[in-house]
């Protein structure tokens, strides 16, 4: 069952399911990524708004609000690309 639908139905995917998949290598690829288009990389709003993203105010949010089934990942892209 997916976190979205598990939430949607009252659940935890930490505390209520029977199994779920520890964060490591192999879960990297279930990584949402912020990502601008090509030439925008340096516009000072979207900049502002990758920043915001990884403050501890949204963290706090994101904590409460999803029930730690959330995790920040601050990485370069090139996390996302290495070889298990």
């Amino acid at each position: 069952m997916g976190n979205t639908l598990a939430m949607e139905g009252g659940l935890n995917v930490l505390k209520d399911s029977v199994y779920y998949e520890p964060i490591d290598q192999s879960t990297k690829m279930n990584v949402n990524i912020l990502a601008v288009a090509e030439g925008r990389q340096n516009d000072p709003v979207l900049k502002k708004v990758g920043a915001l993203y990884h403050t501890e105010a949204v963290n706090k949010y994101v904590q409460e609000k999803f029930g730690g089934t959330k995790v920040d990942v601050n990485k370069p892209i090139s996390y996302l690309t290495e070889a298990k």
